[in-house]
């Protein structure tokens, strides 16, 4: 457990049985390994497969990474969505009143966009 020593001879910081870190990722295959399983299984509960670009503001492959969207109430799978985007309706709550009044706001404010419309 953590505070424990591990059999090469680490401290054990975080509880993943009696293993260190680097002990733990050389019999699991690591980080990356652990990433790409969880991809997978995101990717097989969706609705839908990944597109190319976010379905929001259309960046595309080598622009942001998509992310898995989901109803936090119901845990359902919404879409793909790049993380600035994902982070703005996070930011909202997933309220749409509250997306409609920035939208609102920044119309009536002189909207001028300082970086490029993607879609």
């Amino acid at each position: 457990m953590k505070g424990d020593t591990c059999k090469c001879g680490r401290l054990v910081t975080i509880s993943k049985g009696l293993k260190c870190n680097q002990c733990h990722y050389a019999m699991t295959g690591g980080a990356k390994a652990a990433r790409t399983k969880y991809r997978r299984k995101v990717e097989s509960k969706a609705s839908r497969p990944r597109p190319e670009a976010c379905e929001v503001c259309g960046a595309g492959p080598g622009e942001r990474v998509l992310h898995w969207d989901h109803n936090h109430g119901t845990g359902a799978f919404r879409g793909w969505l790049c993380g600035p985007c994902n982070k703005a309706l996070g930011s909202a709550g997933d309220n749409p009143r509250i997306l409609d009044a920035l939208a609102a706001y920044l119309r009536t404010s002189g909207f001028a966009a300082t970086r490029p419309v993607i879609r």
